[in-house]
């Protein structure tokens, strides 16, 4: 963590050492009627310079504990990673941007997708599909903390940032959201645009790709697959977790659910079963509530469908394929990520032994590895 620049909001202070650090995703955090601000009465926010994610990782992210003295006398104090207009400050990334990003909807048959395409170098273009977090919010809103996210990666090529499918109708989300559904749903949106595209997905995106890469080869010209697993069997650790956010998320308890996530998500050893503590209450009193819920639970019952489950057609796959895994991921384990490699003829598997399942961010040296492996296809200058 880089220093903190505290601003005042609520009547609550966070002490100043030692600190209790909890922070929240603003993306994730609705007003009770879905369209406002979260309720921050009683509470600290404050904007930190630590590197981000895309929004989508945020939103899996939303709650993480940060190693601190917290008292229950100190359950109103919580730290706010972006500003009101959805754009955190990154260490390094403070000049303002020359080139905004493009924020576009296309029609799906029963409803709509987003994508967002930001400017680049003369590299392939590379199109990003995110976890099954991505569907809690529209991406409309996030598109600065986007560009923030993936500027960086942008000097070497073009980026496309797909989003999951909009039903129309909600009670369609479970039919549309289905990982092969949703496939097709990034086929449409990049729809337009000079391909065949360099694909980065991680999580549950994953198995979007994979379905994407079966069924439209002519799109995939090379395959970034990180903590991704082609299959969910019925008795692994992976559908106990998924049937526990979705009992959570059914039943509203969002604060809960995101500081389970935030625990889980860490590597594997720290406690990550245990109830949350008790200073992760001062999330449920933000009445954290996503946009689109519906979308994200479609997904986790589609991801657990035997029908999304797509090993045994990636020998299919014959694009040059990376793999990455960490090593002590809780929420897809490595032999998940393993099982991939071995089915996708010359998929080259990676594993940082240390690293949970944010690869994107913990993963040690990501950006460059995965822009490297990149490179070796990229057109001649």
């Amino acid at each position: 963590m880089v220093a903190l620049a505290q601003r005042r909001v609520g009547q609550g202070r966070l002490p100043r050492d030692p600190v209790a650090r909890i922070i929240v995703a603003h993306d994730v955090l609705e007003g009770q009627d879905g369209g406002g601000g979260a309720d921050v009465a009683g509470v600290d926010v404050a904007e930190h310079g630590d590197r981000l994610q895309d929004p989508g990782q945020l939103a899996l992210q939303a709650v993480q504990l940060l190693i601190g003295e917290v008292q229950a006398s100190q359950l109103g104090d919580v730290l706010d990673v972006s500003s009101a207009d959805h754009a955190p400050m990154l260490a390094g990334h403070n000049a303002p941007m020359t080139e905004a990003p493009r924020l576009e909807v296309l029609p799906l048959p029963g409803g709509r997708i987003e994508r967002l395409t930001i400017p680049g170098g003369p590299g392939a273009r590379l199109v990003v599909v995110g976890g099954v977090e991505t569907g809690l919010r529209l991406m409309a809103g996030t598109e600065q903390l986007l560009m923030r996210r993936w500027e960086g990666r942008a000097r070497a090529r073009p980026v496309t940032v797909v989003g999951r499918p909009i039903p129309d109708d909600p009670a369609d989300a479970t039919a549309l959201l289905h990982p092969r559904m949703s496939a097709m749903g990034v086929a449409i949106a990049l729809e337009g645009l000079a391909g065949p595209f360099a694909i980065e997905a991680e999580s549950g995106g994953g198995r979007i790709s994979m379905w994407l890469s079966v069924e439209r080869p002519e799109l995939v010209r090379r395959l970034v697959l990180a903590a991704s697993a082609s299959e969910t069997p019925p008795d692994s650790p992976m559908t106990v977790r998924m049937r526990e956010w979705i009992a959570l998320a059914e039943g509203g308890a969002w604060g809960e659910l995101f500081a389970r996530q935030a625990a889980q998500l860490k590597p594997g050893g720290e406690e990550s079963d245990a109830p949350p503590a008790p200073s992760f209450a001062a999330v449920a009193s933000l009445h954290p509530r996503p946009s689109t819920p519906e979308r994200f639970i479609a997904e986790l019952r589609g991801t657990l469908d035997p029908t999304s489950f797509v090993t045994d057609r990636l020998p299919q796959i014959r694009v040059p394929t990376l793999v990455l895994a960490g090593g002590a991921d809780q929420v897809v384990p490595q032999a998940a990520s393993k099982l991939v490699a071995d089915r996708i003829p010359g998929a080259r598997l990676k594993v940082d032994p240390d690293c949970g399942h944010t690869v994107r961010v913990s993963f040690r040296g990501y950006d460059a590895l995965v822009e490297a492996f990149l490179a070796e296809d990229d057109p001649q200058s």
